[in-house]
């Protein structure tokens, strides 16, 4: 289960295509990994959410994380171009357990390519049983039937 902001559009058969994903920035220059900044350059990519514990104290300062909104129907980079005064580099960005968007449906989980929907051959086929080529075994019941002998009949 997943909980989405509500909108006036919301439709409970359509997956919202805004997701919270990590994003990692390996790399990144110290002076640029403070709270501030990193929201500034998330927000290039999506609404940034929060920032890890690890980079908030730059504990690992190999790797700046922060969680963001990611709209999956959008165009996803994987550099972001950053201005540092009279200079300026790519920075790559790497998506941690991005989810598949499909535009098909308008489900989470697998892309338009391997829509089931959208491609008839890719939906699971469903094979009628064949009959048994062995025979079932026949029961048989034997019933006697004894009759009962009642006092005055036997006298």
């Amino acid at each position: 289960m997943r909980v989405t902001k509500w909108s006036q559009v919301f439709r409970p058969n359509v997956e919202s295509p805004i997701v919270p994903v990590w994003i990692a920035m390996e790399g990144l220059p110290i002076h640029l990994q403070d709270r501030r900044a990193l929201f500034e350059i998330s927000s290039l990519i999506g609404k940034p959410i929060k920032i890890d514990a690890a980079t908030e104290t730059l504990a690992r300062p190999a790797v700046a994380r922060v969680c963001i909104e990611l709209d999956l129907t959008k165009e996803i980079p994987n550099k972001v171009w950053i201005n540092c005064g009279s200079y300026g580099f790519a920075q790559p960005v790497l998506y941690e357990n991005r989810p598949r968007y499909c535009g098909s449906c308008l489900h989470l989980g697998h892309s338009v390519e391997k829509c089931p929907k959208a491609h008839r051959e890719l939906q699971p086929k469903v094979m009628p049983k064949e009959p048994s080529a062995v025979a079932p075994k026949a029961v048989t019941y034997t019933e006697k039937w004894i009759q009962k002998t009642t006092q005055t009949q036997a006298t």
